[in-house]
């Protein structure tokens, strides 16, 4: 008789254990499971097919699209992201943080790949309002909006049309400082005030940003790249020269900043000064395959085609 309760108790168990796996609640959300596991560990192609599996249990799974999303954004694939996205705004209650991720998200993309396009201006702009709506002071709503009037400030000036660019780069810089009061020193935020402020010729407080993006993380290229066209812009050479020096020291194995500076002595007709980094250029061909390529095109781009063919051969040489 004990017997028969054992094996009639280990029945209900199997029977029990059987009817969870076939439960969709409880598979799609065991797929869900193990793509974050591949997720966390970088293995995106394996979460991929894990997050699509938790889907075709049930196309409605905004988690699912959510996770894809981020799998996509990972690949660079943003026509795979946005169409993730779309759906998981749709599909995630309001109530949960993933919900506004995906809108962040999503207007980030648009405001990147859609810039100008009025449908998805628009739509940013709607995004805005909802998370403002939902905290007045987020951050991340703050400089959206400043990339939103950014942007527009931007076509204004290309559509000639100067007074309300503006207004439209006032606006920017506002939210922008508003988005740093929030969160001080964020580089994506530092850098659109940056280029707001020199739009607005505030050169000196662009600067200062631009050293302090510089200072927080000397590897960051942008940073550097621009404060030069800004000392440019100003007819400061010394300076942007500098800038170009500053750059390579601080990431000694990013030969590109010679190559800047080698066109910057020859755009300032300092032919010297030219030859001498070009030389500087080749020392480095030990570490960098491409010195003498380098060195080459840019004798070619000066209209010096025999310098060029003499530095390709002595590439080939070495």
């Amino acid at each position: 008789m004990r017997s028969i309760r054992l094996i009639a108790v280990i029945l209900a168990v199997l029977v029990g254990f059987t009817s969870c796996s076939r439960d969709p609640n409880v598979v799609k959300k065991r797929y869900l499971e193990s793509g974050n596991k591949y997720f966390d560990k970088g293995r995106y192609k394996e979460a991929s097919i894990q997050y699509r599996n938790a889907l075709k249990r049930d196309p409605r799974y905004g988690a699912a699209h959510y996770k894809l999303a981020l799998v996509s954004l990972k690949g660079g694939d943003f026509g795979g992201a946005v169409s993730s996205l779309r759906r998981a705004v749709e599909l995630i209650p309001p109530d949960q943080p993933d919900h506004w991720d995906a809108v962040v998200k999503l207007a980030e993309i648009y405001l990147a790949v859609g810039r100008g396009e009025k449908q998805y201006m628009d739509e940013v702009e709607k995004f805005t309002k909802d998370l403002m709506k939902r905290d007045s002071n987020s951050f991340d709503a703050h400089r959206l909006v400043g990339d939103l009037n950014f942007s527009r400030a931007t076509e204004a000036y290309r559509n000639k049309h100067p007074e309300e660019g503006e207004v439209f780069l006032a606006a920017a810089t506002a939210e922008y400082r508003r988005a740093d009061s929030l969160k001080p020193g964020q580089q994506g935020v530092s850098m659109q005030l940056a280029r707001a402020l020199a739009a607005k010729t505030n050169f000196v407080e662009a600067e200062a940003l631009y050293r302090h993006v510089i200072q927080k993380d000397k590897t960051f290229q942008s940073a550097y790249t621009e404060l030069y066209r800004l000392f440019l812009y100003q007819n400061k050479p010394e300076d942007a020269e500098q800038v170009l020096r500053l750059a390579f020291a601080n990431n000694p194995k990013q030969f590109g900043y010679l190559t800047l500076l080698a066109r910057h002595y020859y755009a300032q007709r300092r032919r010297d000064q030219m030859i001498n980094v070009l030389n500087e250029i080749k020392s480095h061909a030990r570490e960098w395959d491409q010195a003498y390529l380098a060195v080459g095109a840019i004798y070619l781009g000066m209209g010096d085609g025999d310098s060029a063919i003499r530095e390709y051969k002595e590439g080939i040489a070495k």
